[in-house]
């Protein structure tokens, strides 16, 4: 068909068309922005800058296509700076391949939606016992605070009651961030903090999407995932427990005495840079 198409077109026709054709293809695709992580040496910060957010905010003004849509809003999304320093933020291939030209600029890795939920497994493969070892060593983890990276936590589930549970430690400096459904309310002295960190997978993923999949802009577990891990490691004792009137029993997390600092950083999938 395309063949009879070309036989019916004059020639001056056709070359008019080969010449636009390609402007139309350049100008009607706009470079692909996508997530990306930025690790740099805190140390090699130059003198000018008082911050670190200084120093990024002038790489992301210096070395970005200032007239891009996209430049209206800040294109960082996240800083770093405990675990290593950096930040995260939305690039364009061309620029991300710039970044690691940056002296100071250690690594510009590509964010990944890659990251698993794993389960802890059991007291027993632990060789953990009520008589001896580090149970009664350290009372049931007392006053250990757990922070626990995973998809949120379901603050009214049994487990994170805090009856019997002393005062929270004077060292905590946490937050509990409210949002969709989850207010500072519902962290007590067993469930001291909670955050939650979704910027990363939000660029993946609508709003509708999220909704659709019964997603929370909070706190608060969507996916069930980090309400199991949390009671794993640290529920209080929940008295006839059971599974649909079977197997009734006490459950209870590995260090039950234990306080819960929950760091939501999964949806139904986890980005990197979250």
């Amino acid at each position: 068909m395309a063949f009879t198409f070309f036989c019916n077109v004059s020639l001056p026709l056709l070359i008019s068309l080969m010449f636009f054709l390609p402007l139309i293809t350049i100008n009607s695709s706009e470079p692909l922005i996508s997530s990306y992580i930025v690790h740099t040496d805190s140390q090699s910060r130059p003198s000018r800058f008082s911050t670190q957010d200084d120093w990024y905010s002038y790489m992301i003004n210096t070395f970005t296509d200032q007239k891009m849509e996209s430049q209206s809003s800040s294109r960082i999304f996240y800083t770093y700076n405990v675990v290593f320093h950096g930040f995260a933020a939305r690039l364009t291939d061309k620029e991300a391949k710039k970044f690691t030209k940056v002296p100071g600029v250690l690594a510009v890795l590509a964010d990944k939606v890659t990251v698993k939920l794993d389960t802890t497994q059991s007291p027993e493969f632990l060789g953990l016992h009520l008589d001896y070892g580090l149970w009664p060593e350290t009372n049931l983890g007392e006053n250990v605070i757990i922070g626990i990276v995973d998809s949120g936590i379901w603050p009214e589930s049994d487990s994170f009651k805090d009856t019997g549970i002393g005062p929270i430690p004077s060292r905590w400096k946490g937050a509990c961030e409210q949002g969709t459904e989850f207010n500072s309310s519902h962290c007590n002295r067993k469930l001291i903090g909670a955050r939650f960190f979704l910027k990363g997978i939000e660029h993946y993923m609508s709003d509708r999407l999220l909704e659709e999949l019964g997603e929370y802009r909070s706190p608060r577990d969507g996916v069930g995932h980090g309400t199991h891990t949390a009671s794993t490691a640290a529920g209080s004792e929940v008295a006839n427990a059971n599974v649909f009137g079977f197997a009734n029993g006490t459950a209870r997390g590995i260090a039950t005495k234990a306080r819960i600092a929950m760091y939501k950083a999964c949806e139904v999938l986890c980005s990197e840079s979250d």
